[in-house]
């Protein structure tokens, strides 16, 4: 089930989370123009080689090739 910005509007309710402070990480271009939707900002993961330009025209928050490296980079908390 792909994303839209009517189910993750209700999440951002349920966990009492504003638009303006929830990140979400997707991986394609739909998943982002979601966030954005939402009020949200974005992480663009792009696990499939020219992927990384594609999202990067979305205006992405960061974009990253491996989801581990979220993790471990501090900057992004």
């Amino acid at each position: 089930m792909k994303s839209n910005a009517y189910t993750v509007e209700p999440a951002l309710r349920v966990a009492q989370v504003e638009p303006a402070d929830a990140v979400l990480t997707g991986d394609s271009v739909s998943d982002v123009q979601v966030a954005h939707a939402a009020g949200a900002q974005s992480l663009g993961y792009a696990k499939n080689p020219g992927r990384d330009a594609e999202l990067e025209r979305q205006g992405l928050m960061r974009l990253t090739e491996c989801i581990a490296a979220l993790a471990q980079d501090k900057s992004a908390e």
